[in-house]
């Protein structure tokens, strides 16, 4: 997998240098058993997310549960590299806001390979 050339992304502390409205979430070390890891819920009405971090031995899991008007809602993900969207491929037939959606929505941050 390619990594980034050098200086094309922020590193964590020059991307927050400066941000006023950063609420760091530190989590406890793997092993201190899950229900240490908080659930985090982020609101702008109508939208709400629960967002549930959770550390393993390998790697930091982050859930997406997503929800409109408090009812279950299905979340649209994508990513890019280089400057280039990258969608998740449309298997499902569900849409959140034109986007290809899933009811849960994971990011997993680890090993870089």
């Amino acid at each position: 997998m390619p990594t980034a050339p050098a200086g094309h992304l922020p590193t964590l502390d020059s991307m927050l240098d400066g941000i006023a409205d950063v609420v760091p979430v530190d989590l406890p070390t793997y092993g201190m058993g899950a229900q240490r890891f908080p659930f985090v819920v982020v609101r702008a009405e109508p939208w709400a997310c629960v967002i549930r971090p959770v550390v393993t031995s390998s790697h930091l899991s982050i859930d997406l549960h997503p929800f409109v008007n408090g009812e279950p809602a299905t979340v649209g993900m994508g990513g890019m590299t280089y400057g280039r969207m990258h969608l998740m491929p449309d298997q499902f037939g569900q849409r959140s806001n034109g986007w290809p959606s899933l009811d849960l929505g994971v990011a997993v941050i680890g090993v870089q390979d």
